[in-house]
């Protein structure tokens, strides 16, 4: 279980698990992607996906969850996600 954390001194994005111990981080002053979102591969097929929904929900102080999927084709079930948080 994965949650999204967002420092507000440096503008760092960090995926955290349970213990909260940092799984992956982005660059200082990440800019958060405008239509889609990310994908980050954990292990061969299995992805965590970040919707921009998600990053702009983490910039209002919530953590929320990230899905990690395990699948062959990450950006579509990124498209998807994102299709169903716009709906």
């Amino acid at each position: 279980m994965l949650r999204l954390h967002f420092n507000k001194s440096n503008g760092i994005f960090s995926a955290r698990g349970a213990d909260r111990s940092t799984v992956l981080a982005s660059e200082k002053h990440a800019v958060i992607p405008k239509v889609l979102g990310s994908t980050i591969e954990l292990a061969p097929r299995v992805h965590a996906v970040i919707t921009t929904g998600l990053y702009k929900e983490a910039t209002t102080g919530s953590r929320p969850f990230i899905p990690v999927l395990v699948t062959r084709f990450p950006k579509v079930r990124l498209v998807i996600a994102r299709i169903k948080e716009v709906l």
